[in-house]
């Protein structure tokens, strides 16, 4: 974490961007490779970033994707319960700062866990094998656990975290039972296919 809040603005915009540009450039490795999924449009949930944390930047990334066709949605998160919802992104929805300083859609159109195909999630730091370690409060491993509950493998949406290349760990994280792995890593430098 402390590594990434050391990156300048133009570090980070520059490899966030690298980022984007590999994400877009491996979307067909990786939708080919999911039964559910074909060239139709698909239902998305991508996290909006925040420049104080650094976060891999998902602006340019939502933007590519809306314009291919997709439709794309973000979390609005419940503090009492730490649950989330995924919002659409649509023209009008506004977008403000909630809790921690994180980016989140006020209100708007609920897209429905079980019609998402893809969940673009935030990481303070990722293992090869696909554990990832967040900020600490259980929004997406809860989220992640009821998208993937009781769905067969081919029904479950694809999970990728778009993450720099030195957040990565060569040794597996010791996880908890709570947390979800993910499948998919894309950093500037590679992408990495975890293992099911």
């Amino acid at each position: 974490m402390n590594q990434r809040r050391e990156l300048s603005v133009e570090e980070w915009k520059r490899s966030s961007e690298t980022i984007t540009n590999r994400f877009m450039d491996c979307l067909d490795q990786i939708i080919p490779d999911h039964p559910k999924l074909g060239s139709r449009g698909m239902n998305i949930h991508c996290y909006l970033s925040t420049e104080k944390n650094r976060e891999v930047r998902t602006d340019e990334l939502i933007k590519q994707l809306k314009y291919q066709g997709h439709v794309v949605g973000s979390p609005k998160t419940d503090w009492n319960s730490f649950t989330m919802k995924t919002i659409a992104l649509l023209p009008s929805t506004s977008i403000k700062e909630g809790n921690l300083g994180i980016r989140e859609p006020e209100e708007g159109e609920v897209i429905p866990v079980d019609q998402l195909d893809m969940v673009i999630v935030p990481s303070v730091a990722l293992d090869k094998e696909g554990g990832r370690i967040g900020y600490g409060k259980g929004f997406y491993d809860r989220y992640l656990s009821i998208l993937k509950e009781g769905l067969l493998e081919d029904q479950k949406p694809i999970t990728i975290a778009p993450a720099f290349d030195f957040s990565l760990s060569e040794e597996p994280f010791i996880l908890e039972d709570t947390d979800v792995k993910i499948d998919w890593i894309v950093t500037e430098k590679r992408l990495i296919k975890t293992p099911s």
